[in-house]
């Protein structure tokens, strides 16, 4: 039997981001109401308007990610 093959969080964002936003256009960016986080709205090739947060670690030293959550039309 062999090992289980552990993929990077670093290939899972890419395999995301090619899957869910390639091909999609930004149409706004987005401030949360705190202030304190921004992002920006796709209308992806499937139609379906998707929200990305740009986020760190709360010390703000780390690589960061992206959080994409399904919005609203």
């Amino acid at each position: 039997m062999g090992a289980a093959k552990h993929r990077t969080l670093a290939q899972v964002m890419a395999e995301e981001i090619g899957t869910t936003l390639v091909g999609g256009t930004i149409t706004s960016a987005i401030l949360s109401t705190d202030r304190e986080e921004y992002g920006f709205k796709v209308r992806c090739r499937d139609g379906k308007i998707r929200v990305v947060w740009v986020m760190s670690d709360e010390e703000g030293n780390g690589t960061g990610f992206l959080e994409i959550t399904e919005g609203s039309r």
